[in-house]
């Protein structure tokens, strides 16, 4: 019998190998076919070989069985796993059919992430103290997230009161009640609103409901849903499931293992669909929106911006516009470009180096995605908080690098994680207990 480190490794593989040609034989019948009325799907599906196929699997198979997790323990477990599902494999399998080969650039990104991923538990830890915290530490740390959250909630109270509209959690056409809303809000309503709901109230949340204390808790929620009526950006309600979510699995042996089979039946489900009744409702659901359009755009702006990259600063992108004739390079690409009307084209972390500073700048997305992870190794960030990074990783794929880190959060998180950690005792312990394991409920 084989050890159990290399059994769930050998399982994490194969689930990851299954789910890459599933999406892979899918694309032309699909994806291609489906969708082609979108244009940034529009090049030659055709374009693929049977090289670049067998290229891609190899070494999508050699990456994974270097550096895929052997074990599904914290918060680190899950970075992997929706790293390669969400960005490595579009990538991968646009790099196969797209014509060309430069096209490559950004699943060879990936794949360094990947590789570096892999390597996760031999990056140097620092000097900083950091570990988990004690349970008067913890309480002290919650009464401070409540005190921020109850002044935050009541700076937007203050501003709103009762002018919201239950119906937008119907979830409908939210656009004409979000510009109404969007009058209301000032320059500092605006920057708190994604410091609150991405970060202060979901770690709220999560340690109130460690620490048993229910009516905080409660709070977090209720605040959560009271900003989404403020606002009708339905990305507020999205990051709360998300929390949720990941909160009530926490007791899943191995989450990243149980990721990628749930992608696996989603996507097995998906081409069911497609065999059995020639429909695309749940392909289109998830698969192409999630996985497959921000690949796409990607590869929209690396046409566009390759060897001609816009430069860095207001004044460069202002001198770019200039000649364009819109108001930012989002609506040129989506109404100029795509030729979609009222579209803006969505703007990653990685397209948003490219179209600024070409490939050297990629270094830039490549350091803030390995910071990004060394964060939660370094913090031992459990899986059961997990919700609170995975709405960032999403956000990379539609945000800019400074946007991400100053409005949408992620500055706010990184300062969040390492103060929840930071935990000079530790310094005293470490000769005696070098790693200390994360507790059972928040592994």
């Amino acid at each position: 019998m084989f050890p159990q480190k290399f059994t769930k490794k050998t399982a994490f593989v194969v689930l990851a190998m299954v789910f890459f040609f599933a999406l892979l034989f899918s694309y032309i019948p699909i994806v291609h076919t489906f969708f082609d009325h979108k244009l940034y799907m529009r090049f030659p599906g055709d374009g693929g070989t049977l090289f670049k196929g067998a290229l891609a699997s190899l070494v999508t198979f050699l990456i994974l069985w270097y550096s895929a997790p052997a074990q599904g323990k914290g918060g680190t477990s899950l970075l992997y796993p929706i790293l390669f599902v969400l960005n490595y494999v579009p990538e991968v399998i646009l790099y196969v059919y797209a014509p060309g080969h430069r096209q490559g650039i950004f699943a060879l990104f990936y794949a360094l992430i990947l590789l570096f991923l892999g390597q996760l538990d031999r990056w140097p830890k620092g000097r900083l103290p950091l570990g988990r915290l004690e349970d008067q530490q913890q309480a002290r740390a919650q009464r401070i997230l409540l005190a921020l959250s109850a002044v935050g909630f009541l700076i937007f109270f203050l501003r709103y009161g009762f002018f919201v509209s239950p119906r937008l959690f119907l979830l409908g056409d939210v656009y004409a009640e979000r510009r109404a809303l969007l009058a209301l809000a000032t320059p500092v309503h605006a920057y708190l609103k994604n410091q609150l709901t991405r970060v202060i109230f979901p770690l709220l949340l999560l340690l109130s409901l460690d620490l048993k204390r229910y009516p905080s808790a409660a709070f977090a929620v209720v605040a959560s849903l009271y900003l989404y009526l403020c606002t009708a950006v339905k990305t507020d309600l999205f990051v709360l499931v998300l929390v949720v979510f990941f909160y009530i699995i926490r007791r899943l042996k191995d989450q990243g293992l149980g990721f990628l089979g749930a992608m696996n039946l989603l996507a097995g489900l998906s081409i069911l669909e497609y065999i059995l009744r020639g429909s695309v409702h749940l392909y289109e659901l998830i698969l192409r929106r999630v996985v497959f359009v921000p690949a796409m755009l990607n590869r929209v702006y690396y046409l566009e911006f390759s060897g001609q990259p816009v430069g860095w600063g207001r004044a460069a992108q202002k001198a770019f516009l200039s000649t364009k004739g819109y108001p930012s390079i989002q609506t040129w690409m989506g109404e100029a470009i795509l030729k979609e009307p009222g579209n803006n084209a969505s703007v990653g972390i990685v397209s948003d180096a490219f179209l600024h500073g070409g490939y050297w700048a990629l270094v830039l997305p490549f350091l803030l995605m390995i910071f990004f992870a060394w964060v939660l190794k370094r913090t031992q960030w459990p899986a059961a908080w997990f919700g609170v990074p995975m709405t960032f990783l999403y956000v990379m794929n539609s945000s800019f690098m400074g946007t991400l880190l100053l409005t949408h959060g992620l500055f706010a998180f990184f300062v969040a994680a390492l103060l929840l950690s930071w935990n000079p005792q530790k310094k005293q312990k470490t000769a005696k207990n070098p790693e200390e394991p994360l507790p059972p409920h928040l592994i």
